[in-house]
């Protein structure tokens, strides 16, 4: 048997006879159920995670699928055919030509492993992906794992320094290594609005869903201005909040659920129509939220099987990946998604790598008052694509972040 495994870093057709993109609708309900079925699996946790990582991660295996497994899989990414899948893949491509945005592709097949041309070919001309060749079953595999992670280092600008480590490629006497196929997107960009650092203030008390306050911990940044403000009270019981960054097309979208409501109700509430809802107007608004820098990781093997019902992939026995390689009993091991995230003064850094193995101020009645003191859901967005998406459950020790100095960072 042999194994791909897909490693998740992180950071269009106008002619009427082509096939269509599918709609933006429905790339958000996958990005959105993918989230709830993560948090579903780690309900008192931090997250972050990159659905548009994830879904470029998993439409490139999709080519090379066929039969019930490649149904399987369109259906997860909610694609009615073959025939909208690369056009779906160059609309999410299209945003990667931004300055904001860096994506990187590699493909790492074993030394000895087949990949037919028309996949390969597939991969290069719409993820201009870079094919290196790799002993992935060599008795000491430590040289291809650094020379991997040395490449997602220098993609991800540092931030995510170890994608692999050996037990990610372990093996037996019956199963081998077959292709890794490593996706790193690096988002980085500035508020339009900087929060000044010396309105930034230590010792907050946070206040969790589950639990006791959590006194004297939080660190929260502060500023006021006209921001698109939505009341979604009727709706979930939450009001959200767009702040923008220098390009306008990018935003950092936070939906704070009201008093008394907990952030799983919101969750499950919420829908792709609902986190798009127009905003008619600005409202002046007084917003605190926290500083903090967090990573995370997630093996999604599991949660897509458990919760998603995506299962013929995983199963050497079931899996089609006759347009990947003539070889035979090819399945998807591991799919290992990491992502990293630094919130401050200036700005909004964050980072992906998916791998396929194979202070209150006074405000007057018609202002508002926006205080992140409690569990929320934020994202990070193009347009209306969600780019990342994640929770703030738990406070976050912020004391190795620098300190801002002079408006400067420390």
């Amino acid at each position: 048997m042999s194994r791909l495994i897909l490693v998740i870093a992180l950071v269009l057709s106008n002619a009427e006879s082509k096939p269509t993109a599918v709609s933006k609708k429905n790339i958000e309900d996958f990005h959105l159920n993918l989230y709830k079925s993560v948090t579903a699996t780690k309900p008192d946790d931090n997250i972050f995670l990159s659905p548009y990582s994830i879904s470029l991660a998993l439409s490139m295996v999709t080519g090379g699928a066929r039969g019930k497994t490649e149904k399987e899989l369109l259906d997860l990414l909610q694609i009615s055919s073959r025939d909208k899948l690369d056009p779906s893949v160059k609309q999410l491509m299209d945003i990667t030509r931004l300055p904001e945005i860096k994506l990187a592709n590699r493909l790492y097949p074993d030394e000895k492993f087949p990949i037919l041309p028309a996949f390969k070919q597939r991969l290069q001309k719409l993820y201009n992906i870079t094919l290196v060749s790799a002993d992935l079953n060599a008795k000491n595999v430590t040289p291809a794992i650094n020379d991997i992670n040395a490449w997602v280092s220098n993609q991800t600008d540092g931030h995510i320094k170890k994608a692999l480590d050996k037990n990610d490629l372990a093996k037996d006497k019956l199963t081998q290594n077959a292709l890794l196929i490593i996706n790193c997107l690096v988002f980085d960009a500035k508020w339009k609005n900087e929060f000044q650092g010396q309105n930034t203030r230590d010792g907050n008390t946070f206040f969790p869903d589950t639990g006791p306050p959590q006194e004297k911990k939080l660190t929260l940044m502060m500023k006021n201005g006209l921001f698109p403000y939505v009341d979604l009270t009727s709706k979930i019981g939450a009001r959200m909040i767009h702040l923008p960054f220098e390009n306008k097309d990018f935003t950092f979208t936070i939906i704070l659920p009201n008093k008394d409501v907990k952030l799983s109700q919101v969750e499950s509430n919420l829908t792709s129509a609902l986190l798009n809802t127009p905003t008619t107007n600005n409202k002046n608004i007084y917003i605190w939220i926290p500083k903090w820098k967090f990573e995370f990781e997630s093996k999604l093997e599991t949660v897509l099987k458990t919760k998603m019902k995506i299962n013929d992939i995983f199963d050497s026995n079931k899996a089609n990946l006759k347009g990947l390689s003539t070889k035979k009993k090819i399945y998807l091991s591991n799919l290992i998604h990491k992502t990293y995230v630094i919130v401050d003064e200036k700005g909004v850094r964050a980072a992906a790598t998916s791998i396929v193995r194979i202070m209150l101020a006074t405000a007057t009645r018609s202002d508002v008052n926006f205080i992140c003191n409690k569990p929320f859901l934020y994202a990070i967005r193009y347009k209306q694509t969600t780019l990342f998406m994640g929770r703030y459950v738990k406070v976050i020790d912020t004391s190795d972040m620098p300190p801002m100095i002079d408006g400067g960072r420390g």
